[in-house]
């Protein structure tokens, strides 16, 4: 039976089976993945090992004070945990010099001396046009680094996080009561996609717009008829097979073209991944009462748009904070659009320091 079993003397030994190739969409979105995923951190290594010497000290140590609110957080978090259970926190990530920071030290109120940047719409939309807007990876985890608003502003890149930082800060400077809101969004939000939203621009006044400018062209063209009586129509040149051949195969392309593009928006929302509702996110929250502000608004940083609460797009509220203090959401289960913002009532929020108002209560 050995003898048998064994192979023939000089025969070739067995091919080894073939490895399974992945496809060119796949290496493409595994080349795609790896780049967005060290794009920033890149950039924060390359930010501290090339300018050492212009690097501020505050970028690369903490002073005596900061040191104390770091501990100080370190034990609420510990406090935190201890209450409420095992809860992840987003407290103290590291900034593009690998120094921990309180998160509501990287919020600096900046007022810019450009008088369009005075409006919370138009600081909205500078910021989106801007900048170049990277999704977070993996989707469901905070990122591992904060860079400050003005190292932002100089990559003029950055995620969700950094779009939220830099907006609030040139919010405050202006006056407005605005925060940062980390928590969850659909995926159509974090990836930046706006086919599922409506359009911002007034189509009436566009249509409105459009039939002006062809009535004047039209005009123009009956006036100057007489220059063109000596040119032969157009329809004379269309008698040509190729012409028309030509005609057809383009809008038989372009149809095409339409029903991939209507298949492919359909599959990315029904076919939707398992994360697609636990996506982290991060968003502005403009206040009531200040400036003017009649109602407490929500801000998407990478697209401008902004949202009443009640109808945002966003799922779910982890972190509230400002450059004064950080709020810690305990209505886990409640929507985004159903939250209340009673920010210093304790059977909404956690408050991690305590300030004068909080004294008071």
């Amino acid at each position: 039976m050995s003898a048998a079993a064994a192979p023939a003397e000089g025969a070739a030994p067995a091919a080894a089976p073939a490895e399974q190739k992945p496809s060119p969409e796949e290496i493409q979105a595994q080349a795609r993945k790896k780049a967005n995923v060290n794009q920033k951190e890149v950039r924060s290594r390359r930010f501290k090992d090339s300018t050492t010497e212009n690097i501020p000290p505050s970028y690369k140590g903490n002073t005596p004070k900061e040191e104390l609110l770091l501990q100080h957080v370190s034990e609420f978090e510990q406090q935190f945990i201890s209450v409420y259970g095992n809860r992840f926190l987003f407290l103290c990530p590291p900034n593009e010099c690998e120094v921990p920071k309180f998160l509501v030290t990287t919020l600096r109120p900046t007022h810019l001396p450009y008088r369009e940047l005075y409006d919370y719409k138009t600081c909205a939309d500078y910021v989106a046009d801007r900048l170049n807007y990277e999704e977070l990876l993996p989707t469901d985890k905070y990122p591992k680094v904060i860079p400050s608003p003005a190292t932002v502003l100089d990559w003029r890149a950055g995620d969700s996080f950094d779009f939220s930082i830099l907006l609030c800060s040139m919010l405050l400077g202006v006056g407005y009561d605005a925060y940062c809101v980390s928590g969850f969004a659909p995926r159509y939000i974090a990836t930046k996609t706006e086919t599922m939203e409506h359009c911002a621009v007034d189509l009436a006044v566009l249509n409105e717009r459009n039939e002006v400018v062809t009535n004047a062209a039209s005009g123009a063209a009956s006036s100057s008829s007489s220059i063109l009586e000596g040119i032969p129509k157009r329809a004379a040149y269309n008698k040509s097979g190729f012409i028309t051949e030509q005609a057809e195969k383009k809008r038989l392309e372009e149809k095409k073209k339409e029903e991939e593009a209507m298949c492919s928006d359909s599959d990315d929302e029904e076919d939707a991944p398992e994360d697609a509702g636990n996506r982290v996110h991060c968003w502005v929250l403009i206040r009531k009462g200040s400036r003017l502000m009649t109602e407490d608004v929500y801000i998407e940083c990478s697209t401008g748009r902004c949202y009443p609460v009640a109808s945002s797009p966003y799922l779910k509220v982890d972190l509230i904070w400002n450059h004064k203090n950080l709020w810690v959401n305990m209505q886990i289960d409640t929507p985004a659009t159903q939250i209340e913002l009673a920010l210093n009532d304790p059977r909404f929020f956690e408050f991690v320091l305590v300030t004068a108002l909080q004294m008071k209560r």
